[in-house]
């Protein structure tokens, strides 16, 4: 086992109601003999080689705590603290382990392992919640989870059981919220390593080997750009969502169509970053120009998120790259002078809203509405509100900025609004063009 410490998590029952727990005989899952003993908790401890510095927390009720103490002897030198649980397993239970686990913890990081060879058929279910409820912290990684197989009894009719280790589900509840760190948070640093060793046990546990070089190598292009990705949505880089995205397009079919194993371990990414490019039949190469359907739902994707600041950065500028193309070339839709130029025709035009005077020509007056209001919500934004006008920064924000992005959708699809705009009232763009 790792240098690291670790914590065993199991549940201390009462065994039969006439004789209490009964020796058995305990195997590893090479058929080798781990232990005789009462407690399969003895077992489990002996097959995890925890040691002196690592602890087990025994989950308890008031009837099994008669057994504690014979239990902490055989467990020496391992630490042992005991919950005593006032009720059955439920909620308030599940925060009396929280309580203890964390408290025993301190401040320092640890695997937790998890044994379901006894208690309550319940117990299994609140220990993964629980697990999968510590890993959103980042300071407790999942580690195996124990359980038994009954076999037959012995010549003498001694009970036997072969103790199991399940590394995958743990794996799986780390993925699983590195997942959701990544799409609500653009947190993506441990991604690369989660993956690669989850894919690794998967191939080790289920299939007796390791991945082959190709299934690997595949692999580590999907976390590279899942971890890109990432980054992009963080920091509301349209034009590295874009290129990031026509990748996982491309890798997530792959996958697909090759029926690789491991498929399913990227299902938590796929399903919600491939809402981003739902129905685009293939995102272009950035270089030759914007998805701008993609940017739109990239707006929408930050707002079902709850991330209202990004989706007014990501509005504006869609706006800007909307009015870039009216005048082409498609290429030239990063060129600074060009995106610079358009900005300012909006915002001219935006001045005559202000002082209240006539919009002209007329046809861009829903354009110009559109590009006032998205700038009045960046500028509570930029200013951090400090506005005496009330605005509820949840409903209203939300609110107001799909009304927004159904105009702008609306306006993408009617191109000749934007006939007015240009080419007179923007100059031409240089034929020297600076990149962002």
């Amino acid at each position: 086992m790792d240098a690291a410490r670790n914590f065993l998590l199991t549940f201390l029952g009462i065994g039969s109601r006439e004789e209490g727990y009964e020796e058995a005989l305990y195997l590893n899952e090479e058929d080798e003999i781990l232990q005789r003993t009462r407690f399969p908790t003895l077992a489990v401890a002996r097959q995890l080689g925890l040691t002196s510095r690592d602890l087990i927390l025994l989950v308890c009720t008031k009837e099994s705590a008669s057994t504690l103490e014979s239990l902490r002897e055989a467990l020496a030198p391992v630490m042992v603290r005991e919950v005593i649980l006032d009720q059955t397993l439920g909620w308030p239970s599940l925060i009396q382990v929280y309580e203890a686990l964390e408290s025993a913890r301190g401040k320092s990081s640890v695997t937790l392992h998890l044994d379901i060879t006894t208690g309550p058929r319940s117990a299994a279910s609140v220990f993964l919640a629980l697990l999968s409820f510590l890993g959103t912290g980042g300071r407790w990684t999942p580690g195996k989870l124990c359980y038994s197989q009954q076999l037959s009894p012995t010549s003498e009719g001694l009970r036997q059981f072969s103790l199991r280790e399940e590394t995958l589900l743990a794996r799986m509840l780390e993925l699983t919220t590195s997942a959701r760190l990544l799409v609500d948070a653009g947190e993506s640093q441990p991604l690369t390593e989660v993956l690669e060793s989850t894919v690794s046990a998967f191939f080790q546990e289920k299939l007796g080997g390791t991945p082959p070089a190709e299934d690997l190598k595949r692999q580590r292009k999907i976390a590279r750009a899942l971890r890109n990705l990432g980054r992009a949505l963080r920091f509301t880089a349209l034009k590295e969502i874009q290129k990031n995205c026509a990748c996982l397009q491309r890798l997530f079919s792959e996958v697909r169509e090759l029926r690789l194993e491991f498929s399913f371990i990227f299902l938590p990414f796929e399903q919600d970053l491939a809402l981003l490019w739902e129905g685009i039949e293939e995102i272009p190469d950035w270089k030759k120009g914007p998805c701008v359907d993609l940017h739109l739902r990239c707006i929408e994707w930050y707002l079902d998120h709850g991330r209202f600041d990004q989706a007014s950065l990501a509005m504006a500028e869609t706006m800007i790259t909307l009015g870039v193309l009216a005048r082409g070339p498609v290429e030239a839709w990063l060129d600074q002078s060009g995106r610079s130029q358009v900005r300012n025709v909006f915002n001219d035009l935006r001045q005559r809203i202000v002082t209240k005077s006539d919009i002209s020509p007329a046809g861009l007056k829903p354009l110009v509405e559109l590009w006032n209001e998205i700038t009045l919500l960046r500028n509570r934004l930029a200013h951090c509100s400090m506005n005496p006008d009330p605005l509820r920064l949840g409903k209203d924000w939300e609110q107001k900025s799909r009304e927004q992005l159904n105009r702008l959708q609306v306006l993408h699809r009617n191109a000749a609004i934007w006939g007015p705009l240009l080419p007179t009232a923007v100059p031409e763009v240089p034929a020297k063009r600076s990149q962002p």
